[in-house]
């Protein structure tokens, strides 16, 4: 029995505490007064717009961290910014310079004119027109000689290594492959297959007539020329037994080839002038001022030793014949001397041919009838 009072008076105790403690929260007497913040340094002044030391019943703002006066100017602005985003930094583009016109002309100088496309002009009547660059390919088209059609830059390869084939455009839409042997075109073809020709270099013959014969390359020995030569001859005479002889400069026509004396038959002739009495005359056998003048003609059937397509070297044999006018004095008379000579001449050359026109030779000439004697020429002639 008294166990259960006890526990009886314990609840009532502690129920009524209870009691208390929620009537006290809610009806009881003035709050305690929250303690006062410690007053402010004394050379920290509130600044305006902020709180001062002294709490109400609001609960006051929670204040910012603030950077220390002590603090360098700078470092309080980049305190006071830290919290702001920086504005991210544009890149700046560089702007292209303008090639001036000097640029320009330098760019131009040392570029080379690019070639697209060019014209072409058939050489051959009936050339075929492929449909691929195959000579076994169908045949489109059979072209005209002297058809000028517009054509590719480039030379294709032929299909299985035979032939090159330059694109042709023959009608239309309509391209076909014709072999480059008949065709001219405009600009020299390139060293390879599949690539342009970039230098623009112009094609010497395709303004050339395909109708025309192309010009025939006869060897040398076969060709007719005509022209002139000069040199100089150990000319020589004989008077009383006695030889005499100066080296006289002597100039003159000379033809070679067939039909230069008989048609058919390949010859060499040659007529020489010099103006004067030999030096010897003055010297040696009249003294004063001897006048007059002397002609030496040659006529060689040359034979050739050896021969390429455009250089021969040759000798021969052959005639000559000279014939002299001289006036001297001597002893106070006056003398004019006539006189025609004949003999036998050999004659060895080497001659080179350019252009197919032109040809230059050199040689010498041993002369023989009453005195033997030796020249040396230098020779240039056209065909003709």
């Amino acid at each position: 029995m008294i166990r259960v009072l006890l526990v009886a008076l314990s609840l009532f105790f502690l129920v009524s505490t209870m009691a208390q403690e929620e009537g006290g929260g809610s009806t009881g007497g003035d709050a305690p007064a929250a303690e006062a913040p410690p007053p402010p340094p004394a050379d920290e002044a509130p600044k305006a717009g902020e709180p001062s030391g002294d709490v109400g019943s609001e609960e006051a703002p929670t204040a910012e961290a603030k950077p220390l006066i002590s603090d360098p100017p700078k470092k309080l602005d980049d305190a006071r910014s830290s919290k702001k985003k920086k504005p991210k930094k544009k890149k700046k583009r560089r702007k292209k310079k303008k090639p001036s016109g000097k640029d320009n002309k330098k760019k131009t100088a040392t570029k080379k004119p690019k070639v697209k496309g060019q014209w072409g002009i058939v050489q051959t009547d009936g050339a075929a027109a492929y449909k691929v660059p195959n000579f076994d390919a169908p045949v489109l088209d059979y072209l005209k000689a002297g058809q000028k059609l517009r054509i590719s830059q480039k030379v294709y390869k032929g299909i299985g290594g035979f032939g090159a084939f330059y694109k042709v455009k023959i009608a239309g839409k309509t391209y076909g492959y014709v072999a480059d042997v008949d065709m001219a075109p405009e600009y020299k073809a390139p060293n390879n297959f599949g690539k342009g020709n970039n230098s623009a270099e112009k094609n010497p013959g395709f303004d050339r007539d395909p109708n025309e014969p192309p010009e025939e390359k006869l060897p040398i020995f076969f060709t007719r020329y005509i022209g002139g030569t000069f040199g100089t001859v150990n000319f020589t005479e004989k008077f009383s037994g006695r030889k005499f002889s100066s080296g006289e400069w002597m100039a003159g026509l000379r033809m070679s080839g067939p039909g230069t004396v008989t048609e058919g038959l390949p010859m060499d002739l040659a007529v020489l002038f010099h103006s004067g009495a030999p030096t010897y005359y003055q010297k040696e056998v009249a003294g004063g001022n001897p006048s007059g003048f002397f002609i030496l003609g040659d006529l060689f059937l040359p034979y050739p030793f050896l021969e390429t397509e455009d250089s021969l070297v040759s000798w021969g044999l052959g005639f000559m014949a000279t014939y002299t006018k001289f006036s001297l004095q001597i002893k106070n008379t006056i003398f004019d001397s006539q006189e025609l000579r004949a003999g036998l001449a050999l004659q060895a050359g080497y001659s080179v041919r350019f252009d197919n026109k032109y040809l230059l030779r050199l040689e010498a000439k041993y002369y023989y009838e009453r005195t033997d004697y030796l020249a040396y020429f230098l020779t240039f002639m056209g065909r003709y």
